[in-house]
């Protein structure tokens, strides 16, 4: 996710939206893979206010046209435990789509869905959908765009503290991060560059 061939270069942005504000960084690799924080940024402001606040970031730090990855924030998707439906590649999605229409807010046919597997306990692999709205993916992308930067990925905070994880941290036995924010936090489990667990309470790390 931050491999970059040259210091030379822009490096990568990220990016979160919040409902009362934003959250930007950028990151910079060098040829030896050293990893330097250029810019970090937290601003509160309404959401009518993003593409404002996020254009003012983005020209005060010269950041026009820089790749960049945005983390959706918790509330704006969901993550749901599936079965793997026994289905061609071809129509996976659908059916996991009519798998989870009842677990989401949101009509079924108006979600985006992505498929990911994570490991599990027993050795067996578990699988997992995450489901968001097209409105809200439109609405990120276009405040990217309007902005100028350069849309390299959308992710979850579980995928993207995953992969800072298994760049930053070597050990056979796993490596586990508590990411705090205001009103709730997030434990990763990452094991030989597999999501292990990710629990957002206290009643799911009793599971």
């Amino acid at each position: 996710m931050f491999k970059r061939k040259s210091s030379t270069h822009k490096g990568v942005v990220g990016l979160t939206f919040f409902s009362d504000g934003l959250a930007l960084v950028q990151l910079e690799t060098s040829v030896e893979g050293d990893v330097t924080l250029r810019v970090a940024e937290s601003v509160d402001c309404g959401r009518s206010d993003h593409g404002q606040v996020l254009a003012e970031l983005v020209q005060r730090h010269q950041l026009q046209h820089s790749p960049c990855c945005a983390v959706l924030a918790r509330g704006t998707y969901n993550l749901i435990q599936i079965d793997q439906p026994d289905v061609p590649e071809a129509e996976l999605r659908d059916a996991v789509r009519w798998q989870v229409k009842d677990l989401l807010d949101f009509p079924a046919d108006q979600a985006v869905i992505e498929l990911f597997s994570a490991a599990g306990s027993a050795g067996s692999p578990m699988n997992f959908a995450v489901a968001a709205a097209e409105e809200h993916i439109r609405y990120v992308v276009d405040v990217m765009q309007q902005a100028n930067l350069a849309i390299r990925a959308i992710d979850i905070p579980e995928l993207a503290l995953r992969n800072v994880l298994d760049r930053s941290f070597v050990s056979e036995r796993g490596v586990a991060l508590l990411s705090l924010w205001r009103d709730n936090g997030l434990v990763t489990i990452v094991r030989n560059g597999e999501l292990c667990m990710a629990r957002r309470n206290l009643s799911q790390l009793s599971c």
